[in-house]
């Protein structure tokens, strides 16, 4: 179980992200495109290898740009932090973000860090929480 990306577990990585007050979006292209743009367009319904995932807040309009980026702003300055966080094993880390890979997920910290899905899996939980 949780050994190898599948449709299924990619589903369950967008639902517990969004239990947690975080959408993911597509943001490959974001030099590129710009966040506002990857707001309107790129919101994930879908998690696909090799994409890179930006995650964001979920709001009440998910591609307007200016209600995401406020609402992060708001959750950064109440909780005096840079970014939300995630905890893998006994370590904290930063997290704007993850790569899915076929066996395991990278994540978009200060440096990208490497775990399998079944450690990343039992770390869903631990994603500081924005919503209540």
């Amino acid at each position: 179980m949780y050994k190898t990306y599948s449709s299924e577990i990619a589903q369950e990585i967008l639902e517990r992200f969004h239990q947690k007050g975080w959408n993911l979006y597509k943001s490959f292209y974001i030099l590129v495109l710009g966040q506002d743009e990857i707001i309107r367009r790129y919101l994930a319904k879908s998690l696909e290898v090799n994409e890179r995932y930006l995650m964001l807040p979920v709001t009440t309009d998910p591609r307007n740009p200016k209600q995401v980026i406020e609402t992060l702003q708001i959750f950064k300055q109440n909780l005096n932090i840079d970014m939300p966080t995630i905890r893998v094993g006994h370590e904290l880390h930063p997290l704007t973000g993850i790569i899915p890979k076929e066996n395991l997920v990278k994540l978009i910290t200060p440096e990208v860090k490497d775990v399998s899905y079944l450690t990343f899996m039992k770390s869903l939980d631990s994603i500081m929480q924005l919503n209540n």
